[in-house]
């Protein structure tokens, strides 16, 4: 069960943080789909804290998400073009299953 990434922070995650992007110029035309490599994992708060303090040097919030943009994170900063997608992790790998005829 992984924990939270967050320094200090001892919850369970919920969520595997996706850094997603979509190129449709040039002769590298594709999709950018890989988890964090320095925050691979967030819990609720963390995640809601996250999208909260976002960023971006576009003007309003309607283009935070905006492909070959680029946005700031508090805690899953890139440094490059793209944005942080989440992916809930399954309930049964959040709280392993618990009775059956091998519980202990």
């Amino acid at each position: 069960m992984p924990k939270c990434n967050v320094k200090g922070c001892a919850s369970k995650a919920e969520y595997e943080v996706i850094f997603y992007d979509v190129y449709l110029h040039g002769s590298e035309v594709g999709v950018y789909y890989q988890r964090h490599e320095s925050c691979p994992y967030l819990c609720q708060h963390h995640l809601t804290e996250n999208e909260r303090g976002a960023a971006t040097d576009k003007l309003g919030d309607e283009r935070l998400r905006q492909y070959r943009g680029k946005v700031d994170y508090p805690y899953t900063h890139s440094g490059g073009q793209g944005f942080c997608i989440y992916r809930p992790l399954p309930r049964a790998y959040a709280e392993p299953a618990r009775g059956g005829p091998f519980a202990r």
